[in-house]
């Protein structure tokens, strides 16, 4: 008689269970139909990064310069398969101003343009995490924004 109500209370779970994963479902609720995101295009680089862009590309003809690098795109966690997704995390959402590359595509440094937004601490952290990888760093302040000169004098040193 036990075996029987727990086996008729496993049931009537059960139905439940199945009753509000339909209820849940995609496409069955009555409610409104999902959030479509809409979106506008923006620059992708701000007034001080175009001008620095233009600055490194005129003073550095030999090499290319892409703008706004995810560090995913350069960056390749060294570390034991257990901690792979907590090294892959760490650069998730970061990214280079600038990655100044070769014609063929070998890194010769990364490019950063320190505003307000910058925080020394952090800067640094990232100035690390890519230095481990053997890449040079290279910050220039907004508000000392370098020469053609000067862009490509940190460049022939």
């Amino acid at each position: 008689m036990f075996t029987a109500i727990i086996t008729a209370i496993f049931i009537a779970a059960l139905f439940a269970l199945a009753l509000l994963i339909k209820l849940h479902a995609p496409g069955t609720s009555k409610e409104s139909p999902p959030l479509v995101y809409r979106y506008s295009s923006k620059a992708p680089l701000s007034e001080s990064e175009k001008i620095l862009y233009w600055r490194l590309k005129t003073a550095l003809p030999e090499f290319e310069v892409l703008p706004q690098v995810a560090f995913s795109h350069f960056l390749e966690p060294q570390v034991p398969q257990t901690a792979a997704f907590s090294a892959r995390q760490a650069i998730a959402e970061k990214s280079a101003d600038f990655l100044i590359v070769t014609r063929d595509f070998g890194i010769v440094a990364l490019v950063e343009l320190d505003d307000s937004t910058h925080s020394k601490i952090k800067d640094q952290k990232r100035d690390d995490m890519v230095k481990t990888a053997g890449i040079k760093v290279v910050r220039w302040p907004v508000k000392d924004m370098p020469t053609q000169e000067q862009v490509r004098h940190a460049f022939t040193k």
